[in-house]
């Protein structure tokens, strides 16, 4: 998936020569104005290529999307399926419908899948052993839910009819209502969570609260809306709330408490944008004809990847 960022100007003076990342100012992130610097700390995907460190592994399928790490493995989701690979071994764990819903759990240990049933309307959650794929749990939800994040046994998700965000352990079938309003984002181990109190092209704000007391409000916005929180949940990056399209063209990063602007990033487009560290974040960012991944923290940018052909258009 390819996600825009916002407009982001580099200090003209500075060019791909330099040694150190280059300080951004508002204007738009050209990846061949940066200086090269380190390859991505985090598997990536190129294509259907996942490359982690030195291994370069070629997905059997014609995309590839890293969920995540479990153990000694990359959990990947490709063409109907979702693969536990290690090293050059691809073992397939998982069949999927369209439409799932799939995430591994922050802590590697519960694969999850969602699936709505267009006939009835009601949705089944199961989660799944991301080494063997047996089937750990399954529960029937009678209304649309979408699995957000989980940790720990617990699944935290959003749902219609009512509108509510809400966590079921699937260790002890304990189903738990957290808020009453629709869910965006959560970070479950670093206690956070993003709602929106409405439809955005409505009035609808997002708001960030602590996962565990959802009424403690740590911050609002009806412009931007939470695309992730940093691993150790001090800060988020953001989007324009009513963004579409390819990706959005420009991105913020704030604290998550009080939402202290940090930096502000734009380019044609952004695709993937994640956390490389609590600090790093790396922005698949697009020309017209040409896309890089860059390495920011802060105002400091530079580019962790060689500048390649477009290849969406």
């Amino acid at each position: 998936m390819r996600i825009s960022l916002g407009i982001l100007t580099l200090v003209t003076a500075l060019t791909a020569a330099l040694a150190s990342p280059v300080a951004a100012a508002p204007g738009d992130l050209h990846p061949a104005r940066l200086p090269r610097g380190d390859d991505p700390k985090i598997p990536y995907v190129v294509g259907s290529t996942v490359i982690d460190g030195k291994e370069r592994i070629e997905i059997d399928g014609h995309w590839a999307l890293v969920l995540g790490r479990s153990g000694d493995a990359l959990v990947v989701q490709t063409d109907r399926r979702v693969l536990r690979v290690t090293g050059d071994r691809q073992r397939r764990i998982a069949r999927l419908s369209d439409g799932a819903q799939v995430l591994l759990s922050e802590d590697g240990s519960d694969l999850v899948i969602g699936r709505i049933a267009s006939r009835t309307g009601r949705t089944t959650v199961r989660v799944l052993d991301p080494e063997s794929g047996a089937e750990r749990a399954r529960e029937v939800f009678s209304k649309y839910v979408v699995p957000l994040g989980a940790r720990g046994g617990r699944v935290v998700m959003t749902a219609s009819a009512p509108t509510r965000t809400f966590s079921w352990n699937h260790r002890t079938g304990d189903v738990r209502r957290i808020v009453g309003r629709s869910g965006g984002t959560v970070n479950v181990g670093a206690d956070r969570l993003g709602t929106l109190t409405g439809d955005p092209y409505n009035g609808g704000c997002y708001v960030v609260s602590s996962l565990r007391h959802p009424r403690r409000e740590l911050w609002r916005s009806c412009e931007e809306g939470v695309m992730s929180f940093s691993p150790d949940g001090s800060r988020m990056v953001t989007m324009d709330i009513l963004a579409d399209g390819l990706g959005p063209g420009r991105v913020w990063v704030r604290a998550t408490d009080g939402g202290r602007l940090v930096a502000r990033y734009s380019a044609y487009w952004f695709s993937s944008v994640q956390w490389e560290t609590d600090r790093a974040l790396l922005l698949d960012t697009h020309t017209p004809k040409r896309w890089a991944t860059l390495r920011c923290v802060a105002k400091d940018c530079e580019r962790a990847s060689r500048v390649r052909k477009q290849d969406v258009t």
